[in-house]
């Protein structure tokens, strides 16, 4: 099954709501980590945390959610 790796930059903002920015999708993990190195000192990215860039292994042709989901209110 091919696979490719999506690169998202994520945190809270002062609302505590999640912030989410689709960077890119890469055809390695190297090569998406290549990306976070060259981005975590820049403006606005610098602000977080390196934890805050996420890398997803994703498959195509693969769906997701085939089970839906449930909304939590707490």
């Amino acid at each position: 099954m091919e696979k490719y790796y999506e690169l998202y930059h994520v945190y809270e903002d002062d609302k505590l709501d999640d912030v989410v920015k689709l960077i890119g999708i890469f055809n390695t993990p190297k090569e998406a980590w290549e990306v976070v190195k060259s981005l975590r000192h820049k403006p606005g990215f610098r602000k977080y945390s390196q934890k805050c860039f996420w890398i997803s292994r994703c498959y195509i042709d693969l769906a997701g959610w085939d089970e839906g989901f449930t909304i939590i209110i707490s």
